[in-house]
């Protein structure tokens, strides 16, 4: 415990893909309360956009697979909140058309 959002960030993408990363957004905060029993934690959530700095995935201990994809998988958790900045980031990186 002890570190902040940002920390953790870097540290999870290290420790799951094997991947360096930077942040470029914050995107979504999240509060959460997780319930079990008769026992409750409250705590938040931390979506930010970031930007590998390599290419290679090294999958973590407990991480079976690390890749990448062209496309959003169609049963990803929360995909309904990373598709529109994943729609926003293709049209950063898509070709213009540059004819005059």
């Amino acid at each position: 415990m002890g570190e902040d959002p940002e920390e953790t960030f870097r540290r999870e993408i290290r420790e799951e893909a094997g991947v360096e990363a930077d942040i470029l957004n914050l995107t979504y905060v999240f509060e959460l309360t997780v319930t079990d029993g008769d026992e409750q934690a409250r705590g938040f959530f931390f979506q930010y956009e970031g930007m590998a700095r390599e290419t290679t995935t090294r999958p973590g201990r407990r991480v079976s697979e690390a890749r990448w994809f062209d496309e959003l998988p169609q049963d990803m958790a929360f995909r309904e909140d990373y598709a529109p900045i994943v729609d926003r980031r293709r049209e950063d990186f898509s070709p213009t058309d540059a004819s005059v």
